[in-house]
């Protein structure tokens, strides 16, 4: 089997933003079966340097479930010169992956999404994209929250190799902040934006209080950017709103099966497809 690309359709920007290039998803669907649902894949990239075309991603249309639809969604990046990117910080990031999800589940993909697909929805994010999926995860006062007819229809959030609690990665990882923190937050603290931390505003929603999520977090030893140190936060703050029977904690999936890679080259191991099928049948 194999998937038919759309590349570079344009969702609607968020509320009082103008329309940016970077506001498009690429979009591969079956060819040969029925599509039984519809994963939403948000890359990292540090806020950075990201896109759906980055070749640590070629893989993922031949990895994932070859009878569901897959988004790989782009977003506005901040940089650390050119004057546009410099005032595109946090929350912009989310805002745009806010409404590119609302796009492709209450819109369709302009028609192209059915019904059915738009009925079994997973979120992915790797790095920073884990990051920003926290926050359609959860609730926080400063972001406008998916609406309940949206996360109705999410079945699960995977989080590959995630950054959660940005004061942490700071003080593990000194020289991240004037490599990219600066440039996508601003000056510190940073608990506002750190959706692990407990003791930041982020809450369970309503919703998921009596109908939560699978949430699956991996995390790999071999990762020379991110210590297991920010998923286990994760884990621990999820824990601690309520998931327990739906999470899932996967601590060297990689390892396990014999396979090497680094933080983004592990995107195109046989293992990262295997634990992403089997993470989607867990709720077949």
């Amino acid at each position: 089997m194999t998937l038919t690309p759309h590349l570079g359709l344009q969702y609607p920007p968020p509320p009082s933003t103008l329309r940016h290039a970077r506001h498009n998803v690429d979009i591969y669907l079956p060819t040969s079966s029925p599509t039984k649902g519809l994963i939403v894949f948000v890359p990292g990239g540090a806020w950075i340097s990201s896109s759906s075309l980055d070749e640590t991603l070629d893989q993922l249309p031949s990895l994932f479930p070859q009878d569901y639809a897959l988004a790989i969604v782009n977003y506005r990046l901040s940089r650390q010169r050119g004057e546009e990117e410099l005032a595109i910080k946090h929350p912009s990031h989310v805002l745009d992956v806010q409404a590119a999800v609302e796009w492709l589940v209450e819109g369709g993909a302009g028609g192209l999404l059915d019904e059915k697909t738009r009925s079994n929805v997973w979120i992915m994010g790797h790095s920073a994209g884990g990051h920003i999926i926290a926050q359609l995860l959860l609730e926080t006062p400063s972001i406008t929250p998916l609406p309940d007819s949206v996360r109705s229809r999410i079945k699960g959030y995977m989080f590959s190799e995630p950054i959660a609690d940005i004061d942490s990665l700071v003080e593990e990882y000194p020289d991240y902040l004037t490599w990219f923190i600066s440039a996508a937050f601003g000056p510190p603290p940073y608990l506002s934006a750190s959706p692990a931390n407990e003791k930041s505003p982020f809450t369970l929603p309503t919703i998921y209080q009596t109908n939560p999520p699978s949430v699956l977090i991996s995390s790999s030893p071999k990762d020379e950017l991110i210590s297991s140190r920010q998923p286990l936060e994760l884990k621990a703050r999820l824990e601690g709103l309520g998931f327990k029977d739906t999470l899932r904690y996967e601590g060297d999936w990689l390892g396990k099966n014999g396979e090497e890679g680094n933080h983004d080259q592990l995107l195109k191991s046989e293992s990262f497809g295997r634990l992403v099928k089997d993470w989607v049948k867990e709720e077949l």
